[in-house]
This record gives C-alpha cells, sequence and structure tokens, in this order.
C-alpha cells in the first residue's frame, strides 16, 4: 500500500518541535524572554505545519482521484451516484433525433453506437440552452476535457440538448458548444424511466454512465469539476 504524503505530517511537526533554534542571548536578555521567543517561533511553525498538511491532504486526495481514472484502484465515488440495477436507457432512440456534427452543419440522424462504433461505455449528458449552469465557460470547457478523455477508454461523450432545434443552432453561444451533439426536443423525458424521474427529478446537467447495451451505472445531477470528471473517467474505465 502506498504511504500517504500527509501521513508523515505529524512526525514532520514532532521534529521542527524537537529541534527548535536557539535563541541569542545578549546580556540583557531574561530567561523569560528567551522562553517568550521561542512560544512564539514553535506556535508560528505549527500553524504553518497545519496550513501545510492541509494542503498535502488535498494533494493526496487529488492522487487518489487519478489513480481511480487510470483504472489502478476500486471507484469509490463522492460525487457520482450507483444506479439501480434494473435502470436502463435506449441510446437507440437518439437515432430518431437530430445529431449536429458541427457548428453549423445540416442535422442528420444516426444512432451512437453507429456515430461510435469503437465506444464500449457513453458519458450521457442532457443540457439546455437556458440551463446556466450547463453553459457556462468553465462548463462547456470541462465538457470538452471530459470528450477527449473518454476515446482512450472506449468510451464516447454523447451530448444530448433537450430543448429546440431551432434554439439550439439560434442561440449566439452556438459556436460554443460541444460537438458532435444530439437535439431533440425533451429527449431526456423520453430515456429515462419515470420512476427514475419521480425518485430523482430531471436538474441539469444530467450526466450518466452507459453501457453500449443500455445498462445504466452511475448518473450524476450538477456541473462539472475535476473530480467529477476523474469519477466519471474512473467509471467508464471500470471493468464490469
Amino acid at each position: 500500500m502506498r504511504l500517504r504524503i500527509s501521513a508523515l505530517v505529524p512526525y514532520v511537526v514532532v521534529l521542527a518541535l524537537a529541534c527548535g533554534a536557539p535563541v541569542a542571548r545578549g546580556e540583557s536578555t531574561s530567561d523569560e524572554e528567551v522562553i517568550k521567543t521561542q512560544r512564539e517561533a514553535i506556535e508560528a511553525a505549527k500553524s504553518e505545519l497545519v496550513g501545510l498538511q492541509a494542503e498535502l491532504k488535498r494533494r493526496d486526495h487529488r492522487i487518489e482521484k487519478l489513480e481511480q481514472a487510470a483504472g489502478l484502484t476500486p471507484l469509490v465515488p463522492e460525487k457520482l451516484v450507483r444506479a439501480s440495477p434494473e435502470l436502463k436507457m435506449e441510446l437507440g432512440l437518439l437515432g430518431l433525433v437530430n445529431l449536429i456534427d458541427r457548428h453549423g452543419s445540416t442535422p442528420r440522424k444516426m444512432k451512437p453506437q453507429k456515430a461510435h462504433p469503437e465506444a464500449r461505455t457513453f458519458v450521457v449528458s442532457f443540457w439546455a440552452t437556458w440551463c446556466k449552469p450547463c453553459t457556462s465557460d468553465e462548463e462547456l470547457r470541462r465538457l470538452e476535457q471530459l470528450k477527449a478523455a473518454l476515446p482512450s477508454r472506449q468510451a464516447a461523450l454523447l451530448s444530448v440538448a433537450i430543448d429546440g432545434l431551432d434554439k439550439v443552432r439560434g442561440d449566439a453561444r452556438a459556436p460554443s458548444w460541444v460537438y458532435p451533439l444530439f437535439q431533440g426536443d425533451d429527449t431526456h423525458l423520453d430515456l429515462l424511466p419515470r420512476a427514475f424521474i419521480e425518485k430523482f427529478g430531471v436538474g441539469l446537467p444530467m450526466f450518466f454512465v452507459v453501457t453500449a447495451s443500455g445498462e445504466v451505472k452511475w448518473h450524476r445531477q450538477g456541473p462539472l469539476d475535476e473530480d467529477v470528471i476523474a469519477e466519471l473517467l474512473a467509471a467508464v474505465s471500470a471493468r464490469p
């Protein structure tokens, strides 16, 4: 088992306190002044080391997420919800809605499995033009980051806009959307079981890890961050 960096900090604290630098004494320096100065130095060092320990814990957490994303350690998600075994998603229905390959291109029809024949797993992202968390610059940047990292894991992003075609194509931010994308009015309501909607709602953005056969493994409601991306990558990398 790999020793985490933060585990070493208590030993560093003890060493630092045990090896405090001596205080130079002048003729007028009393023992009380020496002790006071040493105590102040110790308190300052302790405060600095507490901050260092917190930073090292954050780095350990990040390393753990990267290890999970690389498939080196088991997935222990904090921001994904494990799907119930009966939750399915008929990805073939996306073949009935519009597929927009890039900004300005003519919509066409194609099933995701045909568009991404190499993918054994998909990350399905439901969003809308009116959803501010879905369309912020930061969210689009992270969605592009996620999309770029998936192919090496035999996975693909299925970005699904759930509002009208004219709104999706005519929005001033359309050049910034992550392409290719599917568009279908309220498509999420067609793909998600009523029981799921009644339990979790349909807050956007929504992310689902789905096998090519339609088995939903994990889901999340809320925008992306670095930890969510790492967990999604770990989820698509996990073997059955």
